[in-house]
């Protein structure tokens, strides 16, 4: 990359030829000779200046292959309840880093990203964990958002800045503040996908999930879902509505659920033209993070609708060792 130089026009003020004592006709002609040099200067750096695109993709492949530090001091919470999480048990992992100055749930856009999280998470050979680096030293605030915006996924509320000071060279730039990580911690891909949804193709393309194209007309709005914190003594029940926008009506021909820790129902066997039916997953919980499905099945048709959801659960201090570091709320 070509090294800036800036020149000051005053710099140029202060030479010799400027000096009052010349004559006056020698004093415009030295003035014209500094605006021609200083025009001069400004096309050569202009020519020497790196794009914006340009920085960015030496920002992008400087980034690309790095590890991405993740402390392991940090505490994760959903609602406020301590979880017991390893961002990295998965195929891939979203990090989102948040400098919250400012309006914190602003920057924070919870509802972008369960979208995303949802669309990352569509194909049924593929898990995408996702965290939420929360740069705050206003823990209650950042849980009063997440509560707000009803988000059951991972947040780290980072009131130590220990995210930035692991990693030291971040972007200042906050389209940068997003990766995608291999289940290594390595990063694959770098750029916010809240901010720019063209990079939602790149993470898309990059995790290898396939675009999901049923041949029926069924939809739902959302293909997964997060039931939060669950107790390993506990059940709750998820709820998704398939809609049929076709000319005809859509009959369920059955319901495989992936596990037996889970039982899908639906309150209708028949979908009419333009209607919807509700499939309601009953979710008991477990103590580790558990990921589910249920494949929906369609008379006359081969390709199900996939229904994901994933649980987390409360972390347990160990026996033999003190009880981890709690933030305070």
């Amino acid at each position: 990359m070509a090294r800036i130089v800036r020149y000051d026009i005053r710099l140029l003020s202060h030479l010799p030829c400027c000096s009052t004592s010349f004559h006056r006709s020698s004093s415009k002609a030295m003035r014209n000779l500094i605006t021609a040099t200083y025009l001069t200067l400004l096309a050569m750096l202009s020519a020497c200046a790196p794009s914006a695109k340009e920085r960015n993709t030496a920002l992008v492949a400087e980034w690309v292959g790095r590890e991405l530090i993740i402390p392991d001091e940090l505490v994760y919470t959903i609602m406020g309840d301590t979880i017991d999480y390893d961002p990295l048990d998965a195929d891939y992992t979203i990090v989102a880093y948040i400098d919250s100055a400012g309006c914190t749930e602003c920057r924070m856009k919870l509802n972008k990203w369960e979208e995303i999280i949802a669309q990352m998470n569509s194909d049924p050979t593929i898990d995408v964990n996702f965290l939420m680096v929360v740069d705050s030293p206003d823990v209650k605030e950042a849980i009063r958002v997440q509560k707000r915006g009803f988000f059951d996924y991972p947040l780290a509320i980072d009131n130590a800045a220990l995210f930035k000071e692991a990693n030291r060279t971040l972007p200042d730039n906050e389209m940068f503040h997003v990766f995608l990580l291999d289940s290594s911690g390595s990063i694959v891909a770098i750029g916010s996908p809240v901010l720019n949804p063209n990079l939602l193709k790149l993470y898309l393309k990059t995790a290898g999930v396939e675009a999901i194209v049923n041949d029926i007309p069924m939809h739902t709005d959302v293909g997964m879902k997060s039931v939060g914190v669950l107790a390993d003594d506990d059940s709750t029940v998820v709820k998704f509505t398939l809609r049929n926008s076709s000319s005809q009506p859509v009959e369920i021909s059955g319901i495989v659920e992936s596990c037996a820790c889970m039982d899908a129902q639906a309150d209708s066997q028949i979908i009419p033209t333009d209607g919807k039916v509700e499939v309601s997953i009953t979710i008991h919980g477990d103590t580790a993070t558990v990921r589910n499905s249920a494949q929906v099945f369609f008379t006359d048709t081969e390709q199900p609708l996939l229904l994901k959801t994933i649980s987390y659960a409360k972390k347990q201090p160990a026996a033999s060792q003190a009880a981890p570091r709690q933030p305070k709320y």
